[in-house]
């Protein structure tokens, strides 16, 4: 009896001192890397930003497993573009309540900004926009943090005024030619920076033209580059820069290989020295 007593005392004391179970990291989910830019903006390194779709994974047609759909289902906070791309999306979000999720598309529709190109995030009027409405979100997720929160939002809604400003300014001093992109991804940051985009091989819902599509680009004069998301180029556009005697150019509209430090700051820089990099050429 004397032994078990002891036993029983010893188990109560290790209890008693154990480590406390650890909480779970404070997770946001993102569909995309410019969005995850975004909320690092708004976050620093205190928040794990989970991002659903990899580099190489095309947002217009995706099957989400298992262990994504448990991913939406955890997360404090779920921000995606909206279904004009992300059909995929829908009914996992549906299950969401709204303070639960945040959609750029929603606040595009609201501004009534045209979203029949998808690629919204390149619209940067709409996400100086989208800021402060994220931050009311992910103040409601993390309360805790709102301070520091909102001091981020004034510090990075001013960081995108000045890259703006200096992207305007670097667009505005380039020679006024055409370019053609691979894939119709790049039309609101050309229609706001006042770049021509005279044609696309594949439009923004990733359908391509046929041979009297290519022909009439083929055709075009004063075409400073084709523009690819990335390297190697498709065979279409290697075949088009070819018959126009132009170089091909990469620019990566989602930023993929841009830290999250950077921001979307970063993002519209690169952009810009995507466009200067073709529209400079002679």
């Amino acid at each position: 009896m004397k032994l078990f007593v002891t036993l029983a005392l010893l188990v109560a004391s290790l209890a008693h001192h154990q480590s406390p179970r650890a909480e779970p990291e404070p997770t946001v989910v993102t569909s995309i890397h410019p969005l995850s830019l975004m909320v690092a903006d708004l976050a620093g390194d205190w928040l794990e930003v989970r991002q659903l779709l990899g580099s190489n994974q095309e947002p217009h047609h995706v099957a989400l497993s298992f262990s994504q759909r448990r991913l939406l289902a955890d997360a404090r906070l779920v921000v995606w573009v909206g279904p004009v791309l992300e059909t995929y999306l829908v009914k996992s979000t549906a299950d969401l309540e709204a303070a639960r999720q945040l959609s750029l598309q929603a606040l595009a529709e609201t501004l009534e900004i045209d979203t029949r190109d998808p690629h919204l995030w390149l619209q940067p009027q709409l996400v100086a926009a989208f800021y402060p409405l994220l931050a009311e979100h992910m103040v409601a997720a993390f309360p805790q943090r709102e301070a520091e929160i909102k001091a981020r939002l004034e510090e990075r809604l001013a960081a995108v005024e000045r890259t703006t400003l200096r992207v305007k300014q670097r667009m505005a001093a380039l020679p006024h030619r055409g370019v053609i992109v691979d894939h119709q991804a790049y039309d609101h940051f050309a229609t706001y920076f006042g770049i021509t985009v005279a044609g696309a091989l594949v439009n923004e819902t990733g359908v391509g033209g046929g041979a009297r599509s290519f022909a009439k680009l083929a055709a075009m004069d004063n075409i400073a580059c084709v523009v690819v998301e990335q390297l190697p180029a498709p065979q279409r556009a290697r075949k088009l820069a070819a018959s126009l005697g132009v170089e091909i150019v990469a620019i990566d509209p989602l930023g993929v290989s841009l830290a999250h430090s950077q921001g979307y700051p970063g993002l519209l820089e690169a952009l810009a020295g995507g466009f200067e990099a073709c529209l400079g050429k002679s």
